[in-house]
């Protein structure tokens, strides 16, 4: 798979979700150990409903908060935006939203009509992270642009103001089309180039926003009371040049470390420096969080067996530099957060096709010391 793109495969090849997860999704989770006097296990399914679940995050408010890419919609590329890659056809529409999780798993829809569009083989992108300045909610989308027949709610950044309508404080689809990397992604029948990008992930930090954008093997740093954007790093230009396939961030004090696709974890400086390989071996990671002072990342499936449903899992980095598995069985999931002394997962973030309501918010409960 050409991992800048990430989340679709060539037409024909996408093995849908069954039902083999049961409602819910339970029978497919399995404890898988622990280290350091430390074991977890898959409690519950915490909340349902959701639609295309990405990252989640907790907001300031001590509450849960979902990115939900929503179903695409039927408008076609507009008028001289027309292109070919593995994917086309694209079809855009303002179904994306962000939903609040109550403590007792009840979802709140608190911002809507974000870009979303699908593909040709069945697959969604749209709204995928949150984070906030202050109090300041903002929503990374990588769902629109002209190319997804969305020219005037492109990918990039909205602000949700105190009504909870949507104001755009960033572009980046014109950004990466007035900016291009040393190493271009690839058009064509085989290609997986997105002229709009493909902004994944988001943290806050001071006044600034990063951004992962995955198909450009970029990171970006966004100031939203300016609309600037910088991009930091250019991975592609990296030695030696490759589809590095960067997707998530977490921070990690003054650095970020940022997971990739091809089972690479890197650490680069908030305030300037070079992008370093800190940990690798690991299989496809899609997100990462600290959790009791350990670093854990989430694995959507493996690399030796990729795109098999209920193979992901959830992985803590031990004191002595070893890796355990702490949950198996995640179906094609996303997002991973720390949460009132627990780990969440969203699972059935993808391959669900233009269908509502089938994702889920897994709590994951570790005993032992902290």
């Amino acid at each position: 798979m050409k991992a800048g793109r990430w989340i679709s495969l060539v037409a024909g090849a996408v093995v849908w979700a069954s039902s083999a997860v049961g409602p819910g999704g339970g029978r497919a989770l399995a404890e898988a150990g622990g280290h350091d006097d430390c074991r977890c296990s898959p409690d519950s399914v915490f909340a349902t409903g959701l639609t295309n679940p990405r990252h989640i995050r907790v907001g300031p408010d001590g509450l849960l908060y979902v990115a939900e890419a929503g179903i695409g919609g039927s408008q076609p590329a507009s008028p001289g935006c027309e292109f070919v890659n593995a994917f086309t056809p694209y079809f855009g529409g303002l179904t994306g939203r962000v939903s609040r999780v109550h403590r007792d798993g009840s979802v709140e829809t608190v911002a809507e009509g974000i870009a979303s569009f699908l593909d040709g083989t069945g697959e969604v992108l749209g709204t995928s992270d949150v984070a906030w300045i202050g109090r300041t909610l903002y929503v990374l989308t990588e769902g629109g642009g002209c190319t997804r027949g969305l020219p005037d709610a492109p990918s990039g950044i909205l602000r949700v103001n105190r009504d909870r309508s949507l104001t755009y404080v960033a572009d980046i689809s014109a950004f990466i089309r007035a900016n291009p990397v040393a190493v271009q992604p690839e058009c064509g029948p085989a290609g997986d180039c997105e002229p709009d990008g493909t902004p994944h992930s988001m943290i806050a930090v001071g006044p600034y926003l990063y951004v992962v954008e995955a198909n450009h093997n970029s990171i970006l740093r966004v100031d939203p009371r300016t609309g600037q954007i910088r991009r930091l790093h250019d991975l592609s230009a990296l030695d030696p040049p490759q589809d590095r396939a960067p997707i998530g961030i977490v921070r990690k004090g003054d650095s970020a470390l940022i997971g990739t696709f091809h089972g690479d974890v890197l650490e680069m400086s908030l305030f300037g420096g070079p992008v370093t390989a800190l940990h690798s071996g690991y299989d496809a990671i899609v997100d990462l969080a600290f959790f009791r002072g350990r670093l854990h990342l989430l694995e959507t499936f493996t690399l030796a067996d990729p795109w098999v449903e209920n193979a992901g899992r959830v992985v803590r980095r031990n004191r002595d530099g070893s890796s355990t598995p702490i949950v198996t069985g995640l179906n094609v999931p996303i997002g991973l957060a720390e949460w009132r002394g627990d780990l969440y997962v969203s699972q059935n973030s993808y391959f669900q096709g233009p269908v509502e309501g089938t994702g889920e918010i897994v709590k994951v409960r570790c005993h032992g010391p902290r």
